[in-house]
């Protein structure tokens, strides 16, 4: 169904239930040979031969960095793409994965506090790493803008006009960067006729 919706890739990681971000703590993993299954039916339900699955370990804080390269590796070999490190690893553990994982690399890229998240495409690639997936740059680069924002209206009791004109995109722009005009387009496909 993900191939069908447009899908050109997905990750699945091995983490056990309930799931968290790589970031929180407790995390707790699944066994290895449970994930290469998960690999092994994800590539077997696959229909288009271009997606990409992208196999991940959360096992770092739960078992060792070691742990995390042998697991990619059981990974890449059950059929994965590409192995995903989704911690927060410091460059020379970055460099140490990128050694040992036997294929396709990828990391998560610009996060706040993650000591090797943070280099440059040139410094990645010279490394080995494949990818960088940067999963909450935009969201955290907006975070602080409307916190910005919003201490300003409470200081002021509004927005300036300068705050308007330097750091918010007008309406059109919006309407234009999320895409109003096809979703108007259709609405009018679809709606019901109407008589005057």
């Amino acid at each position: 169904r993900l191939e069908e919706a447009g899908v050109a890739g997905l990750h699945i990681e091995d983490q056990a239930d309930p799931k968290k971000c790589g970031g929180l703590p407790g995390r707790i993993v699944i066994p290895a040979a449970e994930m290469a299954a998960k690999v092994r039916a994800a590539c077997a339900a696959r229909r288009n031969p271009d997606t990409l699955i992208v196999a991940r370990s959360d096992a770092r804080a739960a078992e060792s960095i070691t742990a995390v390269g042998e697991r990619l590796n059981i990974y890449l070999e059950a059929g994965a793409d590409m192995a995903l490190a989704a911690e927060n690893y410091d460059l020379d553990e970055v460099k140490y994965l990128a050694g040992v994982v036997k294929g396709p690399f990828a990391i998560c890229g610009g996060v706040p506090g993650w000591g090797g998240s943070h280099e440059n495409a040139a410094t990645y690639g010279a490394i080995g790493v494949n990818l960088v997936i940067y999963p909450f740059s935009s969201l955290f680069v907006a975070a602080r803008a409307m916190r910005q924002a919003y201490a300003q209206m409470a200081r002021e009791g509004g927005f300036s006009k300068q705050m308007a004109t330097e750091h918010m995109v007008d309406f059109r722009d919006f309407s234009q960067f999320i895409g109003v005009d096809v979703w108007g387009w259709r609405e009018g496909q679809f709606a019901e006729d109407k008589k005057d």
